[in-house]
Order: structure tokens, then C-alpha cells, then sequence
């Protein structure tokens, strides 16, 4: 499943509950991606979802505004470019064989 923004992506997972998210920190917005993040881990429904985040943003413009202050509820963190095997051996890590 995928989805084009925050908002979509949510709704789309409370219909069908994935085994596993990838999420991008910059989507609709800059930081929407963590504001995801923040509301999964507040469904009881979505907060044991294991989220691995993929992102670029500290090799943007964007870098200062990431909140490096406070915690974000993810498993794992990805950085782009992403490497298939990194990827493969992520997700492995988290739902067995894909």
C-alpha cells in the first residue's frame, strides 16, 4: 500500500493494518513524516506498527528544521539513497523473510 500524504496514509492504515511502514520524513510537508509517526504511537490500533524511516533531509536545506530535541517513535532510521540490501535486511528485521 502507499500513500501520498500524512493524512491518506493514516486512514489507509486503519482500514488495513500493515505489518510494517516505511515512512519519509518530507512528504506533503517537511516534517509530516514525523507528525505521523507521533499519531501512530497515539492509536492503540497503529503503535505497535514497527515504522522505518527513509529520508534525505539532513543532506537539505531542510536539516535545521528536523527536531533532533525530542524523540521519534520509529524502529529504525534509513538514509537516502537507499541501498536494496539495507533495505532488505531492515525490513527483515522486523517481519522476517521478505
Amino acid at each position: 500500500m502507499e500513500a501520498v500524504n500524512g493524512q491518506i496514509a493514516l486512514q489507509t492504515m486503519r482500514k488495513e493494518k500493515p505489518d510494517l511502514v516505511l515512512l519519509d520524513v518530507m512528504m506533503s510537508s517537511i516534517l509530516e513524516g514525523v507528525d505521523v509517526s507521533k499519531e501512530m504511537q497515539t492509536d492503540p490500533d497503529l503503535r505497535d506498527v514497527p515504522i522505518v524511516m527513509v529520508s534525505s533531509i539532513a543532506s537539505t536545506e531542510y536539516a535545521s528544521d528536523f527536531p533532533d530535541h525530542e524523540p521519534i517513535p520509529i524502529e529504525a532510521w534509513i538514509s537516502k539513497p537507499i541501498q536494496p540490501a539495507v533495505l532488505l535486511r531492515t525490513i527483515q528485521r522486523f517481519v522476517g523473510s521478505a
